[in-house]
C-alpha cells in the first residue's frame, strides 16, 4: 500500500494500474481475513466513479462509471468490482459491475464472427479485452438470480475466443487477431494466457461443463511448461531478459499468478501448488532488495527494475540473502500480486516496527465475580492511515469484548510486562526481551450494567470449574479468551507467544477453561486462521475451543455465519485431524449484535438461528459483542451508526443476552428491563482521617506490587499490579500493614 494516494484514491500509473491494485488488495483480505485495508475499497469506488479529463487518471478522459476509451481498461474496473462486491456483499458494487459490463457489450459486433473491441475507434480485437470479457460476464451470472442473459454472452464471447485462433497450437495465446481473423502472431504476454485461463475457469462454474474447466488447464499447463514463458521453471516477461518493460507489463506476471491460483483452488492439483512455491522461492531469493520491496525479474538479475536506486541494487548484489522460511513462502504466496504491481511495502516483506506497548486504560473499579482475561499482543504496524482508519468507528477494536458464556461484561486493560510472566509461571520472560509487549483485559461486571439480571451474571458459575492454583485463583479466574486480532493475528511470533502462554496456562491451571478466538471470514478462518490452527498442532496445544468471531467480512445474516461455522469446522477437522464430533466439540461462535463495525446486521432471528446450529452440534461455546451493547438505541436505528452502547436496532434490552443464556443452560425472563441500568460511581480517594505519611489511594493510579498507599486511617502495600482495587476490599490485592 505504500504508493496508494489516499487523496486522489488510486495508485499513480495508470487506471487500468489502478483497477488491478484494488483487485490484488481485495483478493488478500478476502483470503486472509484480514480488515485492515477494506476503507480502501469504498474510498476508491466513490472517488473515482465520477467524470475526469484527459490526463488527470489516464491520457484518455473518464467519462464516468469508470468507462474508458480503452474497453479493456473499463473491463478492469468490471472486474475489480466484482472482487468488492464478493468481499462485502454490497449491492453497489455489482450494480456498478453490471453497468461496466453494459458499456463493454456496446462494442461486441459481428466483425471476425464476433468478440469485444479493444478501443472505442474499432481498430483490433485482442486476446485480453475478450478474456476479460468473458471472465466478467460469466462473473456476473454466476452472482445473479435467474439469469440468463450474461450467460448466453459468456458462452458465445468463450466460443469465439476459443476458435478465433488467438490460441495456438501450443496452448499459448497471441496477443491479437489481424484485419484478415486470423492469428496476428503478436507476443505471448503472460496476463494474456492468465485471462483466457481465468475465463474458462469462470464460465465452468456458470456451466459445469468439463471442457472448459479442461481447456483452463491446458491452458495453465501450456504455460508452466514452456520454454519462453517459464524458463528454468520461473516465470518470465518477453521483455524481462532486456529489462525493458513497461508500468504496464511490470504488472503481468502478477495477473497470470491470480488466475492460477484460482485454479489451483478449483482443482488442488500439486503440480500448479508446486509451480507458484517456486515462483515465491525465486522472489524471495532473488528478487528483493534489502528493504524487501520486490522487483520485476523474479528470476532475479542486475540491475532489476523496480527494485532500488543505483546505490541501493550496488549493495544488493554484495548482499547474502537469508534463506526463505517455509512461513515467508507462504506469506508471499498469498501477497505477489501486491508485490507485482508495484505497492512497495504491500508485501511480505514490508517493515514494520516493533515494540513493547505499555497502555492503560481505566475501566472502572473492580466488582466481585467470574474474570475472563484475554492476553494480547501489540505492535506498532510503522504505518500512516487516514484519521479514523484502523479504530472503527471510533473505537479501539480490541474492545470487542466477547460475554455470553464467561458472564464477564466490562474489562479493565492492564499491561502488564513481568506481571504476564508471572501469571503464566514463566518469570524469564519480560516484555521488554520480546517482539511485542503483551496486554491483558479482564472482563468483569461494569459499573454501567450493575443491574444486569442475575440469570445472565451467574451463567459461568454454574458452567465452568473454578481454577485451583494461586495466580489464577487471585483473579477468580474461570476461563481466559485468547482473542487475536490484528495486527498480531498475522505475525507469527506474536501468534506463537500467545498461544505459548496459553498453553502454559492450561497446564498449570486445571479446570480453567482456555478458548482461542480469531477474525472469522466467509470460508471460516481465511489464511491466518489456518496457520493458527497449524501452530497449535506443532505445540501440542489443544485449547477448550477454538472461536470464529463471524462478523465484519462480508456477512449477511445468519445463513452467512451459519456457513462461516461449518467450513471452520472442516478446517478444525483438516487442520488439526480431528473426527466430526471432536471439532464440533471445540468450535464456538462469537457473535455481535446489531449493526457490526462495517454495516451489517444480525437481529434476534440470526441469533436464534445460530444458537439453534450451536446446540444441535454440540458447539462449546456461544457468545457475543456486548451486553452493554444490548439495548435500543435512541432512534433504534442509531441514525444508521454503529454504537458502542446499544444496538442500532429494534429490540428490548438484554434480547440478545439471552441466547447466549439459553446457551449455558439458564432460563432467562420473558422481558427485560426498559431502561438502561445504572451503578454508582467508584470512590476515587481514601475517605478521610488518619495521619497516615504514604500517599493516599486513588481509584485513578496504577499501582505495581510493593507500592505502599494510606486508606481508612490504615497503611496498604500491593501485593501485585492494581488498578481501581480498594484496599481491603474483595479482590485481596493489598496487604494491610496496620493503622497509622
Amino acid at each position: 500500500m505504500y504508493s496508494y494516494d489516499p487523496n486522489t484514491a488510486w495508485w499513480p500509473s495508470s487506471w487500468w494500474n489502478s483497477a488491478v491494485a484494488v483487485t490484488t488488495m481485495m483478493d488478500y483480505l478476502q483470503r486472509t481475513g484480514s480488515t485492515s485495508q477494506r476503507w480502501i475499497v469504498d474510498r476508491t469506488f466513490e472517488v473515482n466513479k465520477g467524470v475526469f479529463p484527459a490526463g488527470v487518471k489516464s491520457s484518455d478522459p473518464i467519462e464516468g462509471n469508470f468507462a474508458s476509451r480503452a474497453i479493456d481498461d473499463t473491463e478492469w474496473w468490471g472486474i475489480a468490482w466484482i472482487q468488492a462486491y464478493d468481499l462485502t456483499h454490497d449491492a453497489k458494487y455489482l450494480s456498478m459491475a453490471q453497468t461496466i459490463g453494459q458499456y463493454v457489450q456496446g462494442y461486441w459486433d459481428t466483425t471476425c464472427g464476433g468478440g469485444v473491441w479493444w478501443n472505442r475507434e474499432r481498430t483490433y480485437k485482442n486476446a485480453i479485452t475478450n478474456g476479460l470479457y468473458v471472465r466478467l460476464a460469466a462473473a456476473l451470472h454466476n452472482r445473479l438470480l435467474a439469469d440468463t442473459t450474461w450467460l448466453g454472452r459468456a458462452i458465445a464471447g468463450w466460443n469465439w475466443f476459443s476458435a478465433s485462433g488467438m490460441i495456438n497450437a501450443s496452448g499459448l495465446v497471441n496477443d491479437g487477431i489481424d484485419s484478415g481473423c486470423h492469428n496476428n502472431g503478436g507476443t505471448v504476454w503472460t496476463y494474456n494466457q492468465g485471462l483466457a485461463m481465468g475465463a474458462a475457469l469462470e464460465l465452468w462454474r456458470a456451466t459445469g461443463d468439463p471442457t472448459q474447466l479442461a481447456a483452463a488447464r491446458r491452458l495453465a499447463d501450456a504455460a508452466i511448461t514452456s520454454s519462453s514463458l517459464s524458463p528454468n521453471g520461473i516465470l518470465t516477461e518477453s521483455c524481462d531478459p532486456a529489462n525493458t518493460c513497461d508500468d504496464n507489463q511490470k504488472q503481468f506476471k502478477g495477473i497470470f499468478m491470480r488466475y492460477l491460483l484460482d485454479l489451483l483452488t478449483a482443482t488442488g492439483d500439486s503440480g500448479y501448488r508446486g509451480y507458484a512455491q517456486r515462483q515465491a522461492d525465486a522472489i524471495w531469493q532473488h528478487d528483493r532488495d534489502p528493504l524487501n520491496r520486490i522487483g520485476q525479474r523474479w528470476a532475479g538479475a542486475t540491475p532489476n527494475a523496480g527494485l532500488a536506486d543505483a546505490g541501493e541494487r550496488a549493495r544488493w548484489s554484495a548482499r547474502r540473502l537469508n534463506p526463505i522460511s517455509p512461513t515467508q513462502r507462504s506469506s508471499l504466496m498469498r501477497s505477489w500480486k501486491i508485490a507485482a504491481v508495484g505497492t512497495r511495502g504491500g508485501g511480505p516483506g514490508h517493515r514494520r516496527r516493533t515494540r513493547p506497548v505499555l497502555r492503560h486504560r481505566p475501566g472502572g473499579h473492580r466488582r466481585p465475580g467470574q474474570q475472563l482475561v484475554r492476553l494480547r499482543a501489540v505492535r506498532d504496524a510503522g504505518r500512516q492511515q487516514p484519521a479514523g482508519r484502523g479504530r472503527r468507528h471510533g473505537r479501539d477494536r480490541s474492545k470487542s469484548v466477547p460475554i455470553g458464556l464467561y458472564s464477564g461484561f466490562r474489562r479493565l486493560h492492564a499491561i502488564v510486562g513481568r506481571h504476564l510472566a508471572d501469571l503464566v509461571g514463566h518469570r524469564g520472560w519480560r516484555a521488554d526481551q520480546q517482539p511485542f509487549g503483551a496486554k491483558v483485559g479482564m472482563f468483569r461486571s461494569p459499573s454501567a450494567v450493575t443491574a444486569a439480571p442475575n440469570w445472565a451474571r451467574t451463567v459461568a458459575a454454574r458452567r465452568l470449574p473454578r481454577p485451583r492454583t494461586s495466580r489464577c485463583s487471585k483473579y477468580s479466574l474461570h476461563a481466559i479468551d485468547f482473542d487475536l486480532e490484528e495486527p498480531e493475528y498475522e505475525n507469527d511470533a506474536a501468534v506463537n507467544n500467545e498461544l505459548g502462554a496459553a498453553q502454559i496456562l492450561q497446564r498449570n491451571n486445571s479446570g480453567l477453561y482456555v478458548s482461542v478466538t480469531m477474525p472469522g471470514t466467509t470460508s471460516g478462518a481465511g489464511y491466518f486462521g489456518t496457520l493458527l490452527l497449524d501452530k497449535s498442532k506443532t505445540l501440542g496445544f489443544t485449547p477448550d475451543n477454538f472461536s470464529i468471531m463471524p462478523f465484519d467480512g462480508g456477512f449477511n445474516g445468519a445463513t452467512d455465519q451459519i456457513n462461516a461455522l461449518e467450513s471452520f469446522h472442516g478446517l478444525l477437522e483438516s487442520h488439526l485431524g480431528w473426527s466430526s464430533a471432536t471439532a464440533y466439540a471445540h468450535e464456538g461462535a462469537s457473535l455481535m449484535n446489531g449493526r457490526s463495525d462495517t454495516g451489517e446486521f444480525f437481529r434476534q432471528a440470526d441469533f436464534q438461528s445460530v444458537l439453534n446450529y450451536a446446540t444441535s452440534h454440540g458447539l462449546a461455546r456461544f457468545t457475543f459483542w456486548a451486553v452493554n451493547r444490548d439495548r435500543q438505541c435512541s432512534p433504534p436505528d442509531n441514525n444508521g451508526q454503529t454504537s458502542g452502547v446499544c444496538s442500532s436496532v429494534t429490540q428490548n434490552s438484554w434480547d440478545f443476552t439471552k441466547y447466549s443464556a439459553t446457551f449455558a443452560g439458564a432460563t432467562p425472563p420473558t422481558s427485560g428491563p426498559s431502561s438502561s441500568p445504572t451503578a454508582p460511581p467508584p470512590p476515587t480517594s481514601a475517605p478521610p482521617g488518619g495521619g497516615c505519611s504514604a500517599a493516599a489511594w486513588s481509584a485513578t493510579t496504577t499501582y505495581n506490587g510493593g507500592a505502599v498507599v494510606s486508606y481508612g486511617s490504615h497503611q496498604w502495600t500491593a501485593k501485585w499490579w492494581s488498578y481501581g482495587d480498594i484496599p481491603g476490599g474483595p479482590a485481596g490485592v493489598w496487604a494491610d500493614n496496620g493503622a497509622c
